[in-house]
């Protein structure tokens, strides 16, 4: 009788391979074909990144190659609305969420960087409530090498804090 908790073997490979992107699993490329699915070089900048965080995720993630992710929620008629901005410019709402990409200007990127250093510093904030109608926001950014966390609702935002919360604001994806 074999073990119930034992993991399955990984499946075999077929004996003919498989393709990954023209090279085939003996490791070899026969082929001197360009894949004509594959984006020319230079234009990913030209289309915004894949987003793959889920709008109702409970703490904010960040992609690898993103900036900051900030969501905002909350109000009389809750709501949750967020973004990720990328490093390249883009800023992509979250999945499920309204809002179409766009490319920010330099200037706002330049801002938004500028920004996050004192927005997300080291020291934690005492966390005070917030008025019940109001909102609440979370970001997570990365600066300095690490991911940095933050959260806040209305009439208890730390000033730098503030700052940072009323640029993202304005860069938020219209609907």
């Amino acid at each position: 009788m074999s073990d119930p908790e034992a993991p399955e073997p990984p499946p075999a490979l077929p004996p003919e391979g498989f393709s990954l992107r023209g090279l085939t699993t003996d490791g070899v490329d026969h082929t001197l074909k360009v894949d004509p699915d594959a984006a020319p070089e230079g234009t990913e900048a030209d289309t915004p990144p894949a987003q793959s965080i889920p709008a109702d995720e409970d703490r904010l993630g960040l992609p690898r190659d993103g900036l900051v992710a900030f969501r905002k929620s909350g109000g009389l008629r809750f709501s949750s609305r967020g973004f990720v901005a990328f490093r390249n410019g883009w800023v992509v709402p979250l999945a499920g969420t309204t809002g179409a990409p766009y490319r920010m200007t330099e200037a706002e990127r330049t801002t938004l960087e500028a920004l996050i250093p004192s927005g997300v510093s080291r020291t934690r904030h005492r966390k005070a409530k917030g008025s019940p109608d109001g909102y609440g926001y979370e970001l997570t950014a990365r600066h300095g090498g690490r991911t940095r966390y933050a959260e806040a609702e209305d009439g208890a935002i730390p000033e730098a804090l503030g700052a940072l919360i009323k640029v993202l604001q304005q860069l938020m994806p219209k609907s």
